[in-house]
């Protein structure tokens, strides 16, 4: 059973007055959630569906998982793709297909194998392959799904980070630098579209408890951090 940890937390405030402009339709909207089988991907999913949102989310090696999902919600498929080679287009296609609609949701929940390593005791390699998992594929879907956002003038992408990046600590460092790249390139994003009604977030949960978590930590280290990090 995963767990995912609920509660309140502090929001910063970067632009008090944005111009937004309103959507073309108030069409039922589809959402894709990139690794959606598990943890707060797997949350975000059941939260969608009961808002009655489309959904599409993409899965790497979770097949039997992921067909028992699409049996038990509604308006729900998923599309088995590695992040770091998806063919952007094929997705696009197929939620079109089965939705008839653009994807205006993007949520980003995928995460990448981690491994505990001070940084020299791999080569660059671990740290490069970090990066092009979270920037390199972020940056290429983004790139494309954002032509559809701004001729339907509306658009929401939601990274999932990791309070890492401000509280570092030792033992994930390729981890923390690919986090850190994808909270830099979602800051930059979320000012160059703002005024297009295209909003970008990046949400940086602490250890949060889930499946990948119990596989880097025991119950205890985790109790532990969820002591010192509260609602984190």
């Amino acid at each position: 059973n995963q767990k995912v940890i609920s509660g309140t937390g502090q929001l910063k405030c970067l632009e008090k007055k944005i111009s937004l402009k309103k959507t073309t339709n108030n069409k039922t909207k589809t959402a894709l959630i990139i690794g959606g089988t598990r943890g707060i991907g797997f949350q975000i999913l059941k939260d969608l569906t009961s808002l009655n949102y489309n959904v599409c989310f993409t899965y790497k090696n979770s097949e039997i998982k992921a067909k028992k999902i699409c049996k038990k919600y509604n308006n729900v498929v998923g599309i088995k793709i590695d992040y770091n080679n998806q063919n952007i287009q094929y997705i696009k296609n197929y939620v079109k297909k089965i939705f008839k609609s653009n994807i205006n949701i993007l949520i980003i929940s995928a995460s990448e194998k981690i491994s505990q390593n001070k940084l020299f005791e791999n080569d660059f390699s671990s740290i490069q392959n970090s990066i092009d998992f979270n920037l390199k594929s972020t940056f290429e879907i983004c790139k494309d799904i954002i032509k559809d956002m701004r001729k339907e003038k509306f658009g929401r992408v939601i990274a999932i980070g990791s309070t890492l990046t401000e509280k570092p600590v030792k033992n994930f460092g390729s981890y923390i630098i690919g986090k850190q790249n994808l909270k830099t390139l979602i800051k930059l994003m979320s000012l160059e579209y703002a005024n297009e009604n295209i909003t970008f977030n990046s949400v940086s949960p602490h250890f949060t408890d889930t499946e990948l978590l119990s596989t880097i930590m025991d119950e205890n280290e985790i109790i532990i951090e969820q002591i010192k990090n509260p609602l984190n």
